[in-house]
């Protein structure tokens, strides 16, 4: 079982102290454990030091309409935080990077006004583009 879906079931929201976050995932059953905060993987270094532990972050980007959308991506290096900062205000570049490190990622919260309404060709792009989709956050 993974956690990626079930954390945010758990959390909500929130800021959690990882450690708190890590031993209620493992508590309940997971296997294996991520934390996918804004724009950030400072949370994640406690957690490095587990071997069912793996880098993952929220990234907040905007689309080329303007609009804007939060993007999963899992399994990732520290490296690729800094690449995906500098990318994410660029939706094509950012989803050529995604792709040529072959991480994979999902569109979070679409159908929410969470992060502003979307158009139609923002819809296209997310069907053409993104191979996974979050279909609940909370």
């Amino acid at each position: 079982m993974c956690t990626v879906p079930v954390l945010r079931r758990i959390c909500r929201e929130s800021y959690s102290d990882p450690q708190e976050v890590y031993a209620t995932l493992k508590r309940r059953g997971m296997d294996l454990v991520t934390i996918t905060d804004h724009d950030s993987i400072d949370a994640a270094e406690s957690l490095r030091r587990y071997a069912d532990f793996f880098l993952s972050e929220e990234v907040s980007g905007v689309m080329p309409s303007g609009t804007r959308f939060h993007m999963g991506v899992y399994a990732m290096e520290e490296r690729d935080h800094t690449e995906l900062q500098r990318r994410r205000t660029d939706f094509h570049a950012l989803i050529a990077y995604l792709r040529e490190r072959q991480l994979f990622f999902s569109i979070n919260h679409a159908f929410s006004r969470l992060t502003g309404s979307r158009n139609d060709h923002d819809f296209a792009l997310f069907e053409q583009y993104v191979p996974a989709m979050e279909t609940r956050n909370g």
